[in-house]
């Protein structure tokens, strides 16, 4: 036998090699005992923020007993020193410069996903991995996260189900494995006073901790119970951010403006040409970040005012929202219900999230 070192693992990683499986390492390296007779393998590395890492080893290092590490001096430590793993979920976002930056100072743009049923779903044991899967494949950097809200998506109640605190790390890093974030969203239709909002914001935020995360406090603010927001204490997250709400569909920035502002652009036939005004909330509120995070969503049928076929069109105001604002999130129904897209969805997402890459 002959003891096989290899480094470079990230913590937390799941290393497989040879048919070994190590899930416990978080110092930067792993090992496994194999055969003296076996000459080559396949390694496998995958860890939450991180793309797979994948590589047939020919020939695995030979048993040349260069450093011991055994006790009986029947076994040594030969390396397999692994590359730089690529990292899809930042370990930090701020606001800077009127854009979003990640821990190295390099813009980030969202390019994000409706998926407002999609926590409640996977809490009660449903399996979202198919969906998870799909937006992965489309390039989803971001899934907006409702935690608060009865909808007809989700039954978040956080009055008469507090274990939904629980259940967002969890969810959080879920994501993070599939390389996304989360902007986290209350729905305020759930009857909360000021000071139950200002509790369940809290513990919201300390549900998420020291991952990186957006936090909105409403999402369509006059609409859902939004108090004065100027008696909300500003919240702070370590390693994310906070936006104090989303409008409605074409209205004003939700005031005060926090770390960033939203955009939940108009439905009627001047939706497309409306993503334009990101540039003019930018202009009004310097030092802020600005994406439009609900627009009209996309449908196997034209639903005039509430949903469009038209793919092209779509991809034109993805690239307007991250050119002059800071990102774009493709809203649809099918994801917030668990479900994967149907032909025509799928046709208008594949335009959004090419036309999000070119930017």
């Amino acid at each position: 036998m002959r003891f096989l070192a290899i480094w470079g693992t990230p913590a937390g990683a799941t290393v497989s090699l040879c048919g070994h499986v190590d899930t416990a390492n978080q110092d930067g390296w792993t090992g496994f005992y194999v055969a003296n007779s076996t000459a080559v393998a396949d390694l496998t590395v995958t860890a939450p923020g991180y793309r797979p890492y994948q590589q047939f080893v020919d020939p695995l290092p030979p048993d040349t007993r260069d450093l011991s590490v055994g006790d009986t001096g029947q076994t040594s430590l030969n390396n397999i020193i692994l590359p730089l793993m690529q990292r899809i979920v930042p370990l930090a976002l701020r606001v800077e410069g009127g854009t979003f930056v990640d821990e190295r100072g390099i813009r980030w743009i969202a390019k994000g996903a409706s998926g407002f049923g999609l926590f409640d779903r996977w809490r009660r044991g449903e399996d979202v991995s198919a969906v998870l899967d799909e937006q992965t494949e489309l390039g989803v950097n971001i899934q907006r996260v409702f935690v608060c809200g009865v909808t007809p998506f989700a039954t978040l109640d956080p009055l008469s189900d507090p274990a939904i605190y629980e259940a967002i790390g969890p969810y959080l890093d879920r994501l993070a494995a599939a390389g996304m974030l989360a902007e986290v969203t209350n729905d305020y239709d759930v009857p909360l006073s000021t000071r139950q909002q200002i509790d369940h914001m809290h513990r919201v935020l300390a549900a998420i901790g020291e991952r990186a995360a957006l936090y909105q406090h409403v999402n369509q603010g006059q609409n859902n119970n939004c108090p004065d927001l100027s008696v909300i204490p500003r919240p702070r997250l370590p390693n994310g951010v906070c936006c104090s709400g989303s409008p409605l569909e074409d209205g004003p920035p939700i005031q005060p403006v926090w770390d960033y502002g939203v955009q939940c652009s108009r439905r009627d036939w001047k939706w497309a040409p409306a993503t334009a005004d990101l540039w003019v909330m930018k202009y009004d509120h310097p030092g802020k970040a600005f994406w439009c995070d609900e627009p009209i969503g996309a449908a196997e049928t034209e639903q005039p005012g509430r949903r469009t076929t038209n793919a092209a069109l779509l991809r034109a105001t993805a690239i307007t929202a991250a050119a002059l604002g800071d990102g774009f999130c493709f809203h649809c129904d099918p994801w917030s219900f668990n479900q994967r897209l149907g032909p025509v969805t799928r046709q208008c997402a594949e335009a959004v999230f090419s036309g999000l890459a070119a930017v």
